[in-house]
């Protein structure tokens, strides 16, 4: 079985590298939709441990934690990877990129999610899964930016 490609999205928001980078990170609560897109009904908030190795964990209302993955590569206002497994077991993990560039008005953010071939007979599907709402959850990104930036 050949490797699936990653799922790419490119945005562009109208924030500077270090704003975009903080809105997506420490700011993430701001704009995630968390129903539905997170691990319990009672999620508020997602932090980044902002150094290689460090966590990325979903706090919720009752102080629950429940792990996203794990960082592989943190460099504000740049770049930030990790291991991405939402209520996943690690064994799982697939592998999330989000890039940060400067622009003439912004920013393009560039995400890159792969690895899916650890999902075994799970790959296709999931790709296709994550194809589709990494465009929507963006979407909810760029709402988020666009209201900073009018700021």
């Amino acid at each position: 079985m050949s490797a699936l490609p990653p799922v790419e999205q490119r945005i562009v928001v109208k924030l500077a590298p270090d704003d975009a980078f903080e809105l997506f990170t420490r700011g993430l609560a701001r704009w995630w939709p968390f129903k539905g897109h997170s691990c319990s009904d009672a999620a508020q908030d997602v932090v980044f441990e902002p150094r290689v190795g460090g966590s990325v964990t979903e706090i919720g209302a009752d102080g629950s934690r429940h792990a996203w993955g794990t960082l592989t590569a943190w460099n504000p206002p740049s770049v930030f990877a990790m291991t991405w497994h939402p209520g996943q077991d690690a064994s799982r993990a697939t592998h999330l990129s989000i890039h940060f560039s400067a622009m003439a008005g912004g920013c393009e953010v560039h995400l890159v999610h792969g690895g899916w071939d650890v999902l075994g007979a799970d790959a296709d599907a999931m790709r296709g899964n994550y194809d589709r709402g990494w465009g929507w959850v963006l979407g909810h990104y760029v709402d988020a930016a666009t209201a900073r930036a009018a700021q």
